[in-house]
């Protein structure tokens, strides 16, 4: 969950707790569950027209890994795909290089990750829904979150096709868990899909392996004519046959639909029935507006559905993915940005329209210029900045909207960690700064919040690395590694008073952060006036960042005091006091 820039380690400042995000404590960000403008893009769907896709089985009808496969189908077939369909097993590790290969390249991945395993045993759903693979799923998250790029992604495609694994409703409460500990961890980038089989959908079964409007961005299916494959003696069907009860169950959701597999076979009998067949496809999507996307399945497990197994077949194919309906309006979406609150100066924004012929950019509402689908700039002053982007045609011309990502750099002082102390073991950042953890190691250490606000966890982190905490508000926040203990340490947050002394007229500005408090947190502000050794409440629960206070009890010295807290939680300790005197 964390990034390297500029060699810093940024906590994102992200600890993945299951259930909820806890983004890191800068005032001006919006933080607990709430993507921030930096967050990276799910899959624009079009709203007319649909994505074309395909699924290239590697091998030597193709290519000999999947690069060279999809390289040689785009140019078999004449145009970039939109979508590549990808399929990975539960202990593989994704997304992979090829993955951001092909996020580069302008393309969507749509990723299929099921409970089967590599030695062909199969992992419980109802395993998955308890919880007992959750630091699996959060690796995976922080993986998606370090790819940025925008994924479908579709929780064990066909799962009525895999028994083993558990019951419909098995199946539905890990599906819902899977999304639930992926967005809790910050995943923005990622549009949900339910895959099943087409005939699920005309026998009727696939709803009960349905999981809900709630969670499920867009219904799929996987169909195909099976005429003619060994598998049995199915009968030729037609296109609309295959796919009509799947878009009527979609329909009825309100949901957007993705046709993920799809493919067919020559009729020895009658030349040029598959081309025909693929015709038919393309007219009848046209009539189904609600399908945003159709991957065909170019590949022989056990049933060859080659796009080129005639000259017929490739052309009408080809005609498919020229026609206009198949090629929406490109849309722009960012891959990859600085995190929401960095101390670095140097920022890298990646991003990509698919049939671009070149972008502009702009930074903080300056002038537009050329750029490439990567730009990068050096010594950005503190503060909130906003990138913009969009694509043009070759004579300078808008072809999509305009994608931004918002960060804010923030200075920071250091801690170092090395074994097996902090040093120093406090801070006394300033309001509006961040503290810099430098992991000098030779061990791995951590650094974790023990206030039981759950505030920062960087993780084991080694040697050579390094962690930004931003600050929010007056308190005392203790931390320690949890790998050794007995390390322990305390950035310290104080108040600020302006002016420091004056009179019983004077208007004093109490100040405990530099902004509102994040949504889901309060302030608390004490005052012990003169004359009193007790402290009494000022604001309690209170969102705002200062207050005007006019001496209430003549002259003499005042002190302030403020604590952050989780609204209705835990707290961090008090402040160290700031005092005005009042003659």
């Amino acid at each position: 969950m964390a990034s390297v820039i500029d060699g810093v380690r940024e906590g994102s400042i992200v600890s993945a707790r299951i259930g909820r995000v806890l983004v890191g404590l800068v005032l001006s960000v919006s933080i607990l569950g709430v993507p921030s403008a930096g967050s990276a893009q799910a899959p624009v769907l079009p709203t007319s027209g649909a994505l074309f896709g395909a699924y290239v089985q590697p091998g030597p009808h193709t290519g000999p890994d999947r690069r060279a496969a999809v390289t040689s189908f785009e140019a078999l077939v004449g145009r970039q795909m939109a979508i590549e369909r990808v399929y990975y097993f539960w202990d593989q590790t994704w997304p992979t290089a090829d993955d951001a290969w092909t996020r580069d390249a302008g393309r969507i991945a749509y990723i299929s990750w099921n409970a089967q395993r590599t030695d062909g045993s199969t992992t419980s759903w109802a395993d998955i829904a308890a919880g007992t693979y959750d630091q699996l799923l959060l690796a995976r998250a922080a993986d998606l979150i370090a790819f940025g790029g925008p994924v479908i992604f579709s929780f064990q495609h066909e799962p009525e096709n895999d028994h083993a694994a558990g019951t419909p409703a098995e199946f539905v409460a890990a599906f819902r868990h899977v999304r639930s500990v992926f967005a809790g961890a910050g995943v923005t980038n990622v549009t949900y899909a339910w895959t099943m089989m087409a005939w699920s959908f005309r026998t009727g079964g696939a709803a009960s392996y349905y999981p809900g409007d709630d969670v499920v961005d867009v219904i799929a299916s996987d169909g195909y004519n099976w005429y003619t494959c060994p598998r049995g003696n199915d009968p030729w069907r037609t296109f609309t046959e295959v796919f009509a009860p799947f878009h009527t169950f979609g329909a009825q959701h309100g949901k957007p639909m993705i046709i993920a597999e799809w493919g067919g076979r020559e009729d020895p009998a009658v030349a040029g029935r598959k081309a025909t067949w693929i015709d038919e496809a393309s007219t009848q999507i046209k009539k189904w507006p609600d399908i945003v996307g159709v991957v065909y399945y170019d590949a022989d497990k056990g049933c060859a559905r080659w796009v080129d197994s005639s000259t017929s077949s490739l052309a009408s194919f080809q005609a498919m993915g020229a026609d206009p309906y198949f090629n929406p309006p490109p849309s722009i979406s960012i891959s990859s940005g600085p995190d929401v609150a960095t101390a670095s100066r140097t920022a890298t924004v990646r991003f990509s329209a698919p049939g671009a012929a070149g972008y502009r950019c702009l930074l903080d509402g300056g002038a537009p210029s050329p750029c490439s689908g990567s730009w990068s700039r050096t010594g950005l002053a503190t503060g909130s900045h906003v990138f913009q982007a969009w694509a043009v045609d070759a004579t300078g011309a808008a072809t999509t909207g305009r994608t931004r990502w918002a960060w804010t750099i923030v200075p920071y002082t250091t801690i170092d960690v090395k074994d097996f102390t902090f040093s120093p073991t406090s801070r006394t950042p300033a309001q509006d700064t961040a503290v810099l953890f430098r992991f000098l190691g030779p061990s791995q250490h951590t650094v974790t919040d023990t206030s039981g606000m759950g505030l920062f966890d960087s993780g084991p982190l080694a040697s050579g690395t390094s962690y930004v905490v931003p600050v929010i508000g007056g308190g005392q926040y203790p931390f320690a590694c949890s790998i050794h203990p007995s390390m322990t340490g305390v950035l310290k947050v104080g108040v600020l008073t302006t002016p420091s002394t004056g009179s019983a007229a004077t208007a004093f500005s109490i100040q405990w952060a530099t902004g509102a408090a994040p949504t889901g947190y309060v302030f608390d502000v004490q005052i012990k006036r003169p004359g009193t050794t007790t402290w009494k409440a000022l604001a309690t629960d209170t969102t705002a960042g200062q207050l005007t206070f006019t001496p209430d009890k003549g002259t003499g010295t005042y002190s302030f005091r403020a604590r952050t807290q989780v609204a209705g939680g835990a707290s961090t300790q008090w402040s160290a006091a700031k005092t005005i005197s009042v003659s």
